[in-house]
């Protein structure tokens, strides 16, 4: 575990450092490093091909001291090639996830191979108590849409997942950002089914207006489609 912290102070550029302090306030400064994240992802794939046995070891070494060490984890578990493992490493490590870089980080093609597995994972960690393991799940979940898994049903599991009183909830901002992103995901996807989760209130009204933000803001909502958008949002 020292050579893979070593190796991660090796990559470190101390303008990356800053500039990840800023996108995420509610960590630490101390607890970044400042590495780049496709070289977190080239080191990622090092220890994965190169040697299982640091790779086990790691995985199974629980809670990490950096934010880097964290996304290295997670990129790792996006490597594991079996669902059912993959599920229960996630299982493991999202309790500590603390920040939404961590939980963006993950990618679930191995889960949506078994998608009777992913979608029992998916509906257990959007119950759970902590904000990053629900946006986790959300990123999970919009990833049904690559691998042609998306079900009408992840609409309304989306649309629970942040509600409007949620003033208890430690950054529960992090959580209502998720479900828009997933809806303004769903509006290029989806957009017949998607559209009356924005007309008729089946959003809490903060997150809708962040989707039809987020939506706007995308390149592959059409101009005429945006319009529509931004006459509901002044509604």
């Amino acid at each position: 575990m020292d050579a893979v912290r070593e190796k991660l102070f090796s990559l470190q550029d101390e303008s990356v450092q800053r500039f990840a302090a800023k996108l995420l306030p509610t960590i630490d400064p101390e607890r970044i490093i400042g590495v780049r994240i496709p070289l977190l992802r080239e080191t990622a794939r090092t220890i994965y091909k190169s040697d299982k046995a640091l790779c086990h070891s790691y995985l199974e070494e629980l809670p990490h001291a950096y934010v880097e060490e964290d996304l290295l984890h997670m990129m790792l578990i996006g490597l594991e090639p079996n669902a059912v493992r993959q599920i229960e490493l996630l299982d493991r490590f999202l309790p500590f996830a603390d920040n939404w870089c961590v939980t963006d980080a993950l990618s679930a093609k191995t889960m949506w191979r078994e998608p009777a597995l992913c979608r029992d994972a998916i509906r257990r960690w959007l119950a759970a108590d902590t904000v990053y393991t629900r946006r986790t799940a959300l990123v999970a979940l919009m990833e049904s849409f690559r691998y042609n898994c998306f079900d009408p049903c992840f609409l309304d599991w989306a649309a629970k997942a942040a509600p409007e009183d949620s003033s208890e909830v430690t950054d529960v901002y992090y959580l209502r950002m998720a479900v828009a992103w997933f809806f303004a995901e769903a509006l290029t996807q989806q957009y017949e089914l998607t559209l009356p989760y924005i007309e008729e209130g089946k959003l809490p009204n903060k997150t809708r207006l962040l989707a039809i933000r987020k939506a706007c803001e995308s390149r592959k909502v059409p101009a005429d489609r945006k319009e529509a958008l931004r006459l509901l949002r002044n509604r």
